[in-house]
C-alpha cells in the first residue's frame, strides 16, 4: 500500500527492474536454501514466528518473491511483444469460471470417447484447445441467450415495466416515485 500510495515503481527503466528482479531471486534462493537445507535454524535461535506467523526466513522468501515477480513483470511488459501475450492471458483469464465448470464436460462426454489420437503432443494441444476454446464458446452462447431473453422481456412488458427491467439489467435498481401533493 505504502509503494502505490507514494508511486515508488511508476517511473523505473528497464535496468531497474532488471537488478530488483536480480536482487529478489538472490534473496528467494538464500531463503529457500535457509529452509530446506539448513531446517529453519535462523529461525530457531531467533525465537520470532515460526511457521504462522511467518519467521525471518519464510518473510525473506515473500520479500524476495514479491521483488522478483516486479522485476521480472515490469521488464516483460516493456517488451511490446510481451504485452500482446500478458493481454491475452488477461483475457483468457476473465474467462475462467466457464474454462473451470465446463472442461470437464469436454473432456469426458466429447473428447475421451470420441477423438482418438495416439500422439501425446498433439493430443493434448487439442484437448487443451477444445477444452478452453469450448467452454469460452459456451460462456458467449450464455450470455447471447441472456441478451435475446432480455430483449424478448422488453418488448412483452408494459412501457413502465420496461424502464425498470432496463435498469435491473443494467444493474441499478429505480428508485421508487414519490407523489408529492400539488
Amino acid at each position: 500500500m505504502i509503494v502505490e500510495k507514494y508511486k515508488v515503481f511508476e517511473k523505473t527503466t528497464t535496468v531497474k527492474c532488471l537488478i530488483s528482479a536480480g536482487i529478489g531471486g538472490l534473496i528467494y534462493l538464500v531463503c529457500w536454501d535457509f529452509a530446506c537445507f539448513d531446517r529453519l535454524k535462523i529461525d530457531n535461535r531467533i525465537h520470532f514466528g515460526a511457521i504462522n506467523p511467518p519467521g525471518v526466513t519464510f518473510i525473506g522468501l515473500a520479500i524476495g518473491m514479491n521483488l522478483f515477480c516486479y522485476g521480472a513483470f515490469s521488464a516483460i511488459n516493456r517488451i511490446k511483444f510481451m504485452s500482446y501475450i500478458v493481454s491475452f492471458i488477461s483475457w483468457l483469464g476473465s474467462h475462467t469460471l466457464y474454462i473451470f465448470l465446463f472442461h470437464r464436460f469436454w473432456l469426458d462426454y466429447i473428447l475421451r470417447p470420441y477423438v482418438i489420437i495416439s500422439d501425446a503432443y498433439i493430443k493434448s494441444i487439442v484437448y487443451f484447445s477444445i477444452m478452453i476454446g469450448g467452454s469460452i464458446f459456451i460462456e458467449f452462447c450464455i450470455s447471447h441467450i441472456a441478451l435475446m431473453y432480455s430483449n424478448i422481456a422488453r418488448k412483452r412488458l408494459p412501457i413502465q415495466s420496461a424502464t425498470s427491467i432496463d435498469g435491473i439489467i443494467a444493474g441499478r435498481a429505480q428508485q421508487p416515485r414519490q407523489f408529492k401533493p400539488d
